[in-house]
């Protein structure tokens, strides 16, 4: 028997129905052994979740995700095992930043750390095979075997989500938000046109409307000062060579309602009578 190197199909299938829980020989697959999504999951962003048996998990665009096995796995003393992705998934975008080995003496459901660099959100459906195993003999057993504090795990510990507990920024993620920051910033420029040109609009009308009321105002002082009645003439009785004559001249204000009202000016042209229109009387003087 060949000890030495990557295990055959036939030795996988021959081994592992004592090393892999639920195993199915359909499961083996040119010397590797797929492995399945299990009943837990963490996405960066948000919090850990229970998959159902029907259910998925969604790993966005820039997230880093936990995945759990399906199955347990356990690596013999005289071996070493390595894991990875299907290729499948490793074409749109998703990528295993876990370690790539499980140590000898190892016992329990594995843990895949794994990151979308993809350009759209990931669905994995639970049970699904998703990660592949490779075990590889050693040159002898070894007494060197696991015995850290993740031996026989079922769940998904907190410490490993403290790690990646916060939402990740993207090169997609910060294209998208820089999209919708041209959109807005178009939007707003858009109102401030249209605000703008309304302003214009309303100031024009109450331009046109001041030009109008300065020209009217303008007419009514153009007509007030020009307009005026004929001179009337006041006589006087008695004798009218010793009366001088007056002129009154009114100022007609227009026919305005609202026109100011003037106070009329009175001019006087005083003629004095000739002196040969005058007749000198004589008087006798009475004597007691």
């Amino acid at each position: 028997m060949n000890r030495s190197g990557f295990w055959s199909s036939e030795t996988l299938s021959e081994r592992l129905p004592t090393l892999i829980s639920d195993f199915d020989t359909n499961r083996i697959k040119h010397g590797a052994y797929e492995l399945a999504l299990g009943a837990e999951a963490f996405v960066s962003g948000e919090s850990k979740r229970l998959i159902p048996e029907d259910g998925e998990v969604v790993i966005p665009q820039g997230q880093f995700g936990l995945l759990l096995t399906e199955e347990t796995v356990s690596v013999p003393d005289d071996a070493i095992a390595f894991i990875s992705m299907k290729s499948a998934n490793k074409y749109r975008g998703l990528i295993n930043i876990s370690g790539f080995h499980v140590d000898p003496g190892w016992k329990g459901k594995l843990i895949f750390s794994v990151f979308n660099a993809g350009v759209q959100e990931l669905h994995l459906s639970r049970k699904k095979p998703l990660f592949m195993i490779w075990y590889a003999y050693l040159d002898a057993r070894t007494k060197d075997l696991y015995s850290g504090e993740h031996q026989g795990q079922s769940r998904i510990p907190d410490s490993m989500i403290t790690n990646i507990a916060a939402k990740h920024p993207s090169p997609t993620s910060l294209q998208k938000e820089i999209n919708d920051a041209k959109q807005e910033l178009r939007t707003e420029i858009g109102d401030l046109r249209k605000d703008v040109a309304h302003n214009r609009a309303v100031t024009l009308v109450f331009a046109s409307l001041a030009g109008a009321a300065a020209i009217a105002l303008l007419v009514n002082v153009l007509r007030l000062a020009t307009t005026s009645s004929p001179p009337v003439q006041i006589t006087i009785p008695g004798n009218p060579t010793a009366i001088p004559s007056v002129t009154y001249s009114p100022v007609v204000p227009p026919s305005t309602t609202n026109a100011p009202i003037s106070v009329p000016s009175l001019s006087a042209s005083i003629s004095p009578s000739p002196a040969a229109n005058l007749t000198p009387v004589s008087t006798t003087p009475h004597r007691p």
